[in-house]
């Protein structure tokens, strides 16, 4: 059973990086070398490098982001995990936007070394295809967060 209580640790601390705005640091520290990273099916990245690569343009978009989730399952004996994520930030210049995606991973060695990210048209045609759309209950932040934690984790500058 110990084996398993690694895999959740980095799932949670994975999410709370997410939660807190903190791509680089979710991504750094949680997929492997070799991740190979889909968009809508189509394969953007095959190694972390890249991924890393990829968000710099949002990093230097966004003043301000931050994510909540709804609908998180994860299987600790295949290392599958499927979530919706609700990106909220704040660009450079000072407009709100929100982006929904929904993340399908898969864990290895405790890492992430496949994710597929849906989005936009692609999103709904998932939905509308074999995924159950998120019932909206609320906002599902991370797992295990501690009890004087807020309800809503606060925006975070990017890269600070």
């Amino acid at each position: 059973m110990s084996h398993q209580i690694p895999f959740r640790a980095n799932l949670d601390d994975f999410l709370l990086s997410l939660a807190r705005g903190d791509l680089l640091d979710a991504v750094g520290a949680h997929y492997a070398s070799e991740a190979r990273l889909y968009e809508n099916d189509i394969l953007v990245a095959r190694d972390k490098r890249t991924v890393l690569r990829k968000l710099q343009p949002v990093l230097r978009r966004f003043a301000m982001v931050r994510g909540t989730f709804d609908e998180l399952t994860c299987d600790r004996a295949t290392g599958r995990v499927r979530f919706f994520c609700r990106i909220d930030g704040v660009d450079i210049d000072g407009r709100v936007v929100r982006e929904e995606v929904f993340h399908a991973q898969v864990w290895s060695d405790g890492k992430v070394a496949e994710e597929r990210q849906y989005r936009g048209d692609a999103l709904a045609r998932l939905f509308a295809r074999n995924v159950a759309a998120p019932r909206r209950r609320g906002p599902l932040l991370v797992p295990s967060l501690p009890a004087s934690a807020s309800a809503v984790m606060a925006a975070r500058a990017l890269g600070a």
